[in-house]
């Protein structure tokens, strides 16, 4: 089950009721098809109301009128698996090989995250390269303290959202798939990218677009180095190697390290920049309408 079926329901009750089609393209309850470009599809239109009041106002519907019935508010928390996007994915196209595309082209070319995700994601469809849009569900996790409400990214404060990376809300993506210089093919997860070639990785574009990992050394010199020789004036370049490293000098009291720091400088990592990482996942906009 996904956040589809819980439109095609309102729709299917609201045709049991005797409202008609939407005649126009506005996108709301009662339009004709579906489509995740829709952002009225939280609402019933006006000529839908108008129906739904003539409806209430015909005698035989004058049990829909009573006031004096016990009311019982139902709720009900959305699933722990539905605030999983690679969850929704799966579901949506009935394939457990399914899961969230995350690179920012999707996206408006910025994060997936805030009201870019609230309107629609994106879901690999299995052994193709192709990536499809489907409904995400309403209370998604959008941002830091933020769910997904009608279309936009709410405040929302409670323990899971208040615990998300705003950098990267829901983690890598699933599967990844690089080509270096037509030469070298690296297929599998963030995690095996990161123990095969390291944290260096992490600081080429078209890595961070799919990997969430944490930044190392931005020199694989690093080391080769004691700390004492690197980390006195290069910890920003040896953020991993001088981790938890005290300085013990003033950089003015310098010893002669300036000439390994000059050559770090100048020393650039060749899986990066020798074999330049590109995605090999043509990509989709659009994909038909899901009809009613």
């Amino acid at each position: 089950m996904t956040y589809t079926v819980s439109i095609v329901t309102a729709h299917e009750l609201a045709h049991i009721m005797g409202v008609d089609h939407d005649t126009d393209n506005s996108g709301y309850v009662m339009a004709p098809s579906i489509s995740t470009t829709h952002t009225n599809r939280w609402q019933f239109s006006l000529a839908s109301k108008n129906a739904f009041d003539d409806l209430f106002a015909k005698p035989s519907s004058s049990c829909l009128r009573r006031t004096t019935i016990d009311r019982t508010a139902l709720s009900a928390n959305m699933t722990v698996a539905l605030a999983n996007p690679d969850t929704i994915c799966r579901r949506a196209k009935a394939n457990k090989g399914s899961y969230m595309c995350k690179n920012p082209m999707f996206y408006g070319n910025a994060a997936p995250q805030g009201d870019r995700v609230c309107t629609r994601i994106w879901c690999r469809k299995v052994n193709t390269k192709m990536c499809y849009p489907t409904f995400p569900s309403e209370g998604l996790i959008c941002g830091k303290n933020k769910r997904c409400n009608d279309g936009t990214c709410q405040d929302h404060p409670d323990t899971e959202s208040a615990v998300v990376d705003p950098e990267c809300i829901w983690g890598d993506q699933a599967k990844i798939s690089f080509v270096w210089s037509n030469v070298l093919k690296y297929e599998g997860n963030c995690a095996g990218l990161e123990r095969k070639y390291g944290h260096l990785m992490c600081y080429d574009a078209d890595v961070a677009r799919y990997c969430c990992c944490e930044f190392g050394d931005f020199n694989y010199r690093c080391n080769h180095n004691t700390q004492a020789d690197i980390c006195e004036d290069s910890s920003d370049v040896c953020c991993l190697f001088c981790q938890g490293y005290k300085k013990t000098r003033s950089s003015e009291s310098s010893r002669n390290v300036s000439g390994v720091t000059n050559d770090l400088s100048f020393v650039t990592i060749k899986v990066i920049d020798d074999l330049k990482a590109i995605p090999i996942e043509p990509y989709k906009q659009t994909a038909p309408p899901e009809e009613d």
